[in-house]
């Protein structure tokens, strides 16, 4: 009698569908930013409140359409198969929740890095979990998605990591409070600083933080930090600043704020060569 190896490869019927699916999938997420930018001034809550009360018409046509009203019921009557569900939908809204906040927050590059690196942790997960066997082909795929994660990490300067700054100021006697978010401490200080300067405001609006570069000095217990940061602005000029300090925020604090007031100055003596003239 004849035996079927378990090797024998399996129909390529559903892989092509399922690949046909996976990339529709990606197409959509690809454009998607775009629509999710112009919402952006929407609650990142009430986008993903919107998204699960719209998709139940959408899925329930399609089920409909696909004549499977039945598995609801089964789905229904079934307890783990709602307990899997509801761990589903809750792992798919904190996703989105990332995906919309990262968006709204001028963070497509970050949000690109982690779709790249989504469908790597899939092949991961079915060759450790499920033991499948990857093809030439596929390790070969693979390889150019390594490839374009590293370019995308290298580019952006780091993996997606989101930092918060919190900076309070005294400008003529009164304080002002600003929040950032940034990719790192050094880029949120610099975004929070830069939010409200009072009636400098104005006279820093061209002012940007062109490139940072941290190095940490006599290493150990009694390591101090030295930020060199690059500035320019609307002129083409660029200046460069240095902070040091036993820690990261300090440091980059002196360079960012020394930045800033070199900027005032910079204004202060074009303005006096304009009145000279």
């Amino acid at each position: 009698m004849a035996t079927q190896s378990m090797d024998t490869p399996l129909p390529s019927g559903d892989s092509m569908r399922g690949f046909t699916f996976a990339l529709s999938a990606y197409l959509l997420w690809g454009v998607l930013p775009f629509y999710m930018k112009a919402v952006a001034h929407i609650p990142t809550g009430e986008v993903i409140a919107h998204r699960i009360i719209w998709s139940v018409p959408v899925a329930a046509a399609i089920l409909v359409w696909l004549g499977r009203t039945a598995d609801i019921r089964t789905a229904l009557a079934t307890p783990r198969t709602l307990a899997m569900a509801a761990l589903t939908a809750a792992l798919i809204s904190i996703n989105w929740g990332i995906y919309i906040w990262a968006i709204a927050s001028d963070r497509a590059v970050e949000t690109a890095l982690g779709y790249y690196i989504n469908p790597l942790f899939s092949i991961f997960l079915a060759a450790v979990l499920l033991g499948e066997r990857l093809t030439r082909a596929q390790w070969a795929a693979i390889a150019l998605a390594v490839l374009a994660v590293a370019v995308l990490t290298w580019d952006s300067g780091g993996l997606p990591w989101v930092s918060e700054a919190i900076v309070k100021v005294a400008i003529d006697g009164e304080e002002r409070m600003s929040v950032a978010e940034g990719h790192g401490p050094v880029n949120a200080l610099d975004i929070a600083l830069r939010k409200d300067l009072g009636k400098y405001q104005s006279e820093i609006a061209d002012l940007e933080l062109a490139d940072f570069k941290v190095r940490i000095l006599n290493g150990g217990t009694e390591a101090i930090t030295r930020v060199l940061i690059e500035s320019h602005d609307a002129t083409g000029a660029r200046w460069w600043t240095v902070g040091v300090s036993e820690n990261i925020i300090d440091a980059s604090f002196q360079a960012l704020m020394d930045s800033i007031v070199f900027k005032l100055m910079k204004n202060r003596e074009m303005a006096g060569l304009v009145a000279a003239e």
